[in-house]
């Protein structure tokens, strides 16, 4: 056995191996498809995780009750607050608005509340904020047009002017682009919806059914995943188109493996030959072999672990220079390894490996020896 593991060392990267190269590439071509894969892999799910965060944090909070007024939310925000499924419950209420020949969201919030202070300000102080979007200084004057209730139309336009308190920023690209905050105080010169806005402990659903027990059964609750159905449908496909590009790239890596796996045992007819001759017998050239495909199965999959580690903790520095380009990308992305999906990958790589090269020996073994030896291709 000694031997056989001996022979298998020098079919693998030594001087002595005359086909070394092709060896070396399929390293190489491994590292970069291993690397490859766990890139795109990461970089979908971080796309499709942050949104559903953002969307979360900034917009429809965990659960969101709708009530009819000031005082109904009121009621709501007192039966729930003090349940141990309860992180953090507020009123807010929204109303949509025209600003600078745009459509924006008056989102009226307490400045005490959980969903205000994952607002960063940039400039300013706490009052109506606007996002760096709008570019608009602190001191300066905006004018936005409503639609409020009338006395003889059920809604009439409305406009006013609001002094610009803050300038504010958050991780979310489109509620930045949307949304004015406004102190909860002002919402009664509006017409807004009321809503009450909970951060929960545990699960969401879980919370949802306990605290609407604790209401009554004509109020009604949206988790931020139903509040936002048809995205989230959006993000599940994505994921599904993700686990179907995983799957093709898993097969053209097995496809390019089992060419390569050919290539390399096509070029060593001859020294199986002469393995042969010397005596050796089938089970331990096949036994040779395999190792060999094993050794550089095995260092093509950890190269491409370590680059794709490299990639990822590299990926902050790039994203943050593809920022000034394009929206998709900022400095506060991080990438990490998937490492169930890259695990899956690296087995099946090394049992085609086995596979592929245990069948192309055996075909070489089935030819007269002769032949193998006088074969000058």
């Amino acid at each position: 056995m000694k031997t056989v593991v001996w022979i298998a060392k020098r079919y693998g990267f030594s001087r002595e191996n005359r086909h070394k190269g092709e060896s070396v590439r399929i390293v190489l071509s491994l590292m970069f498809c291993i690397a490859a894969i766990s890139l795109a892999i990461s970089f979908m799910r971080l796309l499709a995780n942050d949104r559903m965060k953002d969307i979360r944090l900034y917009e429809s909070y965990d659960l969101s009750f709708d009530a009819s007024d000031l005082d109904d939310a009121r009621l709501i925000l007192e039966n729930i607050r003090s349940s141990a499924y309860v992180k953090d419950a507020f009123i807010y209420a929204l109303t949509p608005a025209i600003s600078s020949d745009s459509i924006w969201e008056l989102r009226f919030l307490d400045d005490g509340s959980e969903a205000y202070k994952q607002i960063s300000l940039m400039s300013g102080t706490s009052g109506v904020l606007v996002p760096y979007a709008m570019h608009v200084i602190p001191g300066n004057l905006i004018t936005v047009s409503t639609l409020k209730s009338g006395k003889q139309a059920r809604v009439v336009p409305k406009t006013d002017q609001l002094a610009v308190s803050g300038v504010y920023v958050t991780t979310d690209r489109e509620f930045n682009q949307k949304t004015i905050v406004l102190p909860l105080g002002e919402a009664e010169r509006f017409t807004p919806e009321y809503h009450v806005g909970v951060y929960v402990v545990n699960s969401v659903d879980k919370a949802k059914k306990a605290l609407l027990s604790l209401l009554p059964k004509t109020v009604t609750a949206k988790t931020y995943k139903e509040a936002n159905a048809s995205l989230y449908g959006a993000l599940q496909l994505e994921q599904t188109l993700m686990w179907f590009l995983f799957c093709m790239l898993l097969f053209c890596i097995i496809l390019s493996l089992r060419r390569s796996v050919r290539a390399l045992v096509f070029c060593k007819q001859r020294e199986i030959g002469m393995l042969r001759t010397m005596g050796m017998k089938d089970y331990e050239v096949l036994v040779v072999f395999i190792l060999e495909s094993i050794w550089v199965g095995f260092l093509g999959i950890a190269f491409g672990w370590v680059f794709a580690l490299i990639l990822t903790k590299c990926a902050p520095v790039v994203f943050g220079v593809l920022s000034s380009y394009s929206y998709l990308f900022s400095s506060d992305m991080v990438l990490s390894i998937p490492v169930l999906p890259l695990l899956s990958v690296s087995v099946m790589t090394l049992l085609g490996i086995m596979l592929f090269s245990s069948i192309g020996i055996r075909r070489t073994l089935s030819r007269p020896i002769m032949e193998m030896i006088s074969d000058e291709r």
